[in-house]
């Protein structure tokens, strides 16, 4: 069913709302800051002689400890709104971020690093909710792959700059190079978000469990789910975690080539997040299937690419085929949350995604240990797999979400 307008004209791009914009830019900031980090984050790890399992667990901790702060993330958008949770996470992340670069040692970066998953929580639910407030029913291709295009385009410019920052400076001045971005995010944030009037939740029995309760049960939001944990699974296993040693310690390559490498991937990614978007309104099931297979396929011979030219061409098309799948994983939750269900349904979602990055990184590192990077870049691939098989064969019904504010996709 196809939303209507007046006289049957086209609907407004979603830029023309002046929050959707905010959105944009304050997410952008953040992912910008975050980019810096991604090349040296295992290498700053490694500084301290740890090995390649205590790599995987710094990156797994911040997965686990923002998969714990998600259930009272929500809890506090419900009650204090958007915009003071988003402005409190990413304060949190900027001060953690600053602190992990001061760590003398790799306890205290452990520690530090791992705070900052509690503001990456709260940041991330309460920007995802008040986007699921804001977008038009009519444009949800469009608005959704703007939304994961501020995270893309973050991404693209970041790991260069990091990688030249710490190659100048030190490992540790892109940490603090974060915190200054999340400054200025925190202040774009607090200027621009407009408060958004939230529907009383329902009352509901059983405490903290009970408040968990009318959450979607349909086959959609399940796969949504499964879907979720298993792109986390390959992108922070394979992409943060492996990709850096394998290029430092197999291609004997340098921080700088590490970010050039990281951006020539995300701007594949950003290119083609615009087609992502148009085609999984047409075809959710069949665009995610397309993307977690391909995405399986590059990762699992990324460990056998000992050319530098493969690696480097392999590695930034794996990137484009990613945002096959990561737009309909979000657009399947747009498709069934409603006004009732929208922050419990996202903070469950995003704890999907944690758990994905909770456990693939350890077993990235621990198989890289022991079993060379071929093992592990291949079995960072398998659940993408196992969720792609199957989902070949559902048959999920799209349905109105009322109240969510999200566009209804179009059908062809």
């Amino acid at each position: 069913m196809q939303a209507s307008h007046p006289g049957g004209a086209s609907p407004p791009s979603p830029l023309r709302n002046p929050d959707f914009r905010a959105v944009l830019s304050i997410t952008f900031v953040v992912m910008l800051g975050f980019g810096i980090i991604a090349p040296v984050l295992p290498l700053y790890a490694r500084s301290f002689d740890v090995s390649y399992a205590a790599v995987g667990l710094l990156i797994s901790g911040f997965g686990l400890v923002r998969l714990l702060s998600q259930p009272p993330g929500g809890l506090l958008v419900d009650r204090w709104g958007e915009r003071r949770v988003a402005v409190l996470g990413v304060l949190i992340v900027g001060v953690s971020s600053a602190a992990a670069g001061a760590a003398p040692n790799y306890p205290l970066l452990l520690l530090f690093r791992c705070a900052g998953g509690v503001g990456s929580a709260w940041f991330i639910s309460s920007m995802y909710s008040y986007v699921l407030t804001l977008v038009d029913r009519s444009a949800a291709g469009r608005a959704l792959s703007m939304y994961q295009a501020s995270f893309t385009a973050g991404i693209t410019m970041g790991p260069v700059a990091g990688g030249v920052i710490a190659r100048i400076w030190g490992l540790r001045a892109p940490f603090f190079a974060y915190g200054i971005f999340c400054a200025l995010s925190a202040i774009i944030a607090f200027r621009r978000m407009r408060r958004v009037d939230k529907r009383p939740a329902p009352e509901v029995s059983g405490g903290w469990l009970g408040s968990w309760r009318g959450l979607p049960t349909s086959r959609a939001y399940v796969l949504a789910l499964a879907a979720n944990l298993a792109l986390w699974w390959t992108i922070f296993g394979s992409r943060i975690t492996l990709m850096p040693l394998f290029s430092a310690e197999r291609l004997g390559r340098s921080e700088a080539w590490i970010g050039a490498v990281i951006t020539a991937s995300a701007v594949a990614s950003l290119l083609v997040l615009p087609h992502a978007g148009r085609v999984a309104d047409r075809s959710r099931i069949g665009v995610l299937v397309a993307g977690m297979l391909s995405t399986a396929v590059l990762t699992a011979v990324l460990g056998f690419l000992d050319d530098v030219t493969m690696f480097v061409a392999a590695f930034t098309v794996l990137g484009a085929l990613q945002s096959y799948a990561r737009v309909p994983v979000v657009a399947l939750v747009a498709d069934v949350v409603d006004e009732t269900n929208r922050g419990r349904a996202v903070a469950l979602h995003q704890m999907a995604g944690d758990l994905g990055g909770i456990i693939g990184p350890v077993v990235a590192g621990v198989l890289a240990s022991g079993a060379g990077f071929g093992a592990a870049f291949a079995v960072m691939a398998v659940p993408a797999a196992l969720v792609a098989l199957p989902a070949a064969w559902a048959r999920v019904p799209r349905r109105r979400s009322a109240g969510t504010g999200l566009p209804l996709p179009e059908q062809p």
